[in-house]
């Protein structure tokens, strides 16, 4: 539905003002939002086919620790840093969930994200200053933190299942970096895999 109304606004262009035609209206809009959305939406599926060539043990590796704590703060601190917009960063979460990140790592993620963003960062800093947009970011991943933490706790409980896709995956053994190291070194380039 999304593309028909997008290839059909391509072809019929018209102004919302000078035609209240709701088609026009729906076109225009989708139009709009698919021209504002189309890099986050795209910057997503790059990331997330990277993802994919990543093994799930090295994912559980970067974000374990030697507190539980420690993993949704690590998943915090990516989600601030990751500038894609809210749709961008929603399939990247689902690829982190997929590849063994416990539920409370996975809402520390997406809840730190949407509101960070270089360009909101901008706005936000010409409209209320730079000491409010600190605490806007810092406060943004704060509440991450904690929804991170009490998710983890209720699959602890019981009350919330725990992620089905961590099932016989360990963390390597080796250091972070020496089983980034070694997968790089077993990487292959080809243009399949580029694709």
């Amino acid at each position: 539905v999304t593309t028909l109304a997008y290839l059909w606004y391509l072809i019929h262009p018209a102004s919302p003002v000078a035609d209240h035609s709701a088609v026009t209206h729906f076109t225009h809009g989708v139009f709009e939002l698919i021209n504002t959305l189309w890099w986050g939406l795209l910057l997503g599926m790059v990331f997330v086919g990277l993802m994919d060539r990543i093994p799930r043990e090295l994912f559980m590796q970067a974000l374990s620790g030697t507190h539980k704590a420690t993993g949704v703060l690590k998943a915090t601190a990516a989600g601030v840093a990751f500038d894609l917009c809210s749709h961008g960063i929603l399939m990247v979460g689902m690829k982190l969930y997929e590849r063994g990140a416990t539920i409370g790592q996975t809402f520390a993620f997406l809840l730190a994200s949407p509101w960070n963003s270089i360009s909101l960062t901008i706005i936000l800093i010409a409209l209320i200053g730079w000491q409010w947009t600190l605490a806007f970011i810092v406060l943004s991943a704060v509440i991450g933190i904690i929804t991170g933490l009490i998710a983890d706790a209720m699959v602890e409980r019981g009350t919330l299942p725990d992620n089905p896709n961590r099932a016989g995956v360990e963390p390597m053994t080796t250091g972070l970096w020496a089983a980034i190291r070694e997968w790089a070194v077993g990487l292959k380039l080809s243009s399949r895999g580029l694709g």
